[in-house]
C-alpha cells in the first residue's frame, strides 16, 4: 500500500512581495462567471527587505477587490521604483471569510486561505491571514431594496519572511504591511455595472496601465 505524501518546495522564489504575501501569489485564476456583489478598497502597502548587504523599502499604492459571496478577491499593487513605473496583480480563489467575535461582541471579518490537506496534517486548526477587520455596514447598491453587507471598512495586514534571491542565492528578510480604505463611489460602480470580479480587475488593470504602469 502506497501512502502519498505531503511534498514541499525547498527554495522559494523571489518576488516583490514578503513571504505572506507569496502565500497569496499561490492562489489559482479562474473566471468568475456570474455578478457578484464586489466590496473596493483603495490604500498603500510597503514591503521592507534586509539581506545581500544592503536593505530598502517600496511602497506601494494597493487597489483590492473582494467578492462578499465568495471570499474571492483580486489585488493590484503599483508603484515608481527608481524611475521605472511597475503593478503587480493576482487574483485569489483560496480564500474565504470568517466571522470573529471581538470584545464586548464587537464583529470582525477575517479573509483566510483555505488550508490544503497537507496543511490541515501539519497545522491543524490554522489558516493564514490574508487581511481582517472590524465590521461595519457598507452600502454596496444604494436606493430602497439596495444591499448592505456588513465588513470591514477599514482593512488591515502584516507579516514577515523569509527567502533566497533568485539573482543572488542570498538570504533576505522581509517585513510587508497593507491598509485600506472602503471605496463606497468603486463599490457602487461596480454594482451598477454588473461587474464580476475579474471584469472588475480586468478594469483597474486597465487603467493602471494608462498611467504609463506595465507589468
Amino acid at each position: 500500500m502506497h501512502v502519498k505524501a505531503c511534498v514541499r518546495n525547498p527554495k522559494l522564489i523571489t518576488m516583490k512581495k514578503p513571504i505572506f504575501v507569496l502565500l497569496l501569489m499561490a492562489g489559482l485564476i479562474v473566471p468568475t462567471l456570474v455578478s457578484a456583489q464586489l466590496i473596493v478598497f483603495k490604500g498603500s502597502s510597503s514591503d521592507a527587505y534586509v539581506g545581500e548587504d544592503r536593505s530598502w523599502r517600496i511602497a506601494w499604492k494597493t487597489i483590492l477587490v473582494v467578492d462578499y459571496a465568495t471570499g474571492n478577491f483580486g489585488r493590484i499593487d503599483y508603484t515608481t521604483f527608481h524611475n521605472v513605473k511597475h503593478y503587480a496583480t493576482a487574483t485569489y480563489t483560496n480564500a474565504h471569510l470568517v466571522q470573529v467575535t471581538g470584545p464586548n461582541g464587537k464583529p470582525y471579518t477575517a479573509v483566510t486561505r483555505i488550508p490544503s490537506d497537507c496543511d490541515r496534517a501539519e497545522f491543524p486548526n490554522r489558516e493564514g491571514l490574508y487581511f481582517q477587520g472590524q465590521n461595519a455596514t457598507l452600502t454596496i447598491v444604494p436606493g430602497e431594496g439596495g444591499i448592505t453587507v456588513s465588513f470591514p471598512k477599514t482593512i488591515s495586514s502584516g507579516g514577515r519572511g523569509f527567502f533566497y534571491s533568485n539573482v543572488t542565492g542570498q538570504p533576505v528578510i522581509s517585513q510587508g504591511a497593507l491598509l485600506g480604505m472602503f471605496s463606497l463611489s468603486d463599490s457602487q460602480a461596480r454594482a451598477q455595472a454588473g461587474d464580476t470580479l475579474n471584469g472588475a480587475m480586468a478594469g483597474y488593470i486597465a487603467y493602471v496601465e494608462s498611467q504609463g504602469y506595465s507589468q
